[in-house]
């Protein structure tokens, strides 16, 4: 990420003691992000007990060939996609 860059994002995370999802919202900063403990919301009927995330990303994406020729219009380019 770029320095001074910041992403918030909301996880939802099952509290491993009584089962309740929490919303947790994580500031990532950086290229690493570290466990944080998180404490089940007894305002929505959670426990109360402290418990730790690890908070990882996968990212996966879709990968297409472009056949035959492509070109740019009205439409920004034109092409046929097929999946692989």
């Amino acid at each position: 990420m770029k320095e001074g860059m910041s992403i918030n994002l909301s996880v939802n995370v099952r509290c491993p003691y009584c089962g309740l999802e929490n919303n947790v919202i994580l500031n990532i900063d950086s290229r690493f992000i570290p466990k944080q403990i998180v404490t089940c919301d007894i305002d929505i009927g959670g426990c109360d007990k402290d418990f730790v995330i690890d908070p990882r990303f996968k990212i996966t994406a879709d990968v297409y060939k472009i056949e035959g020729k492509y070109e740019y219009g009205k439409e920004g380019y034109v092409c046929r996609l097929k999946h692989v």
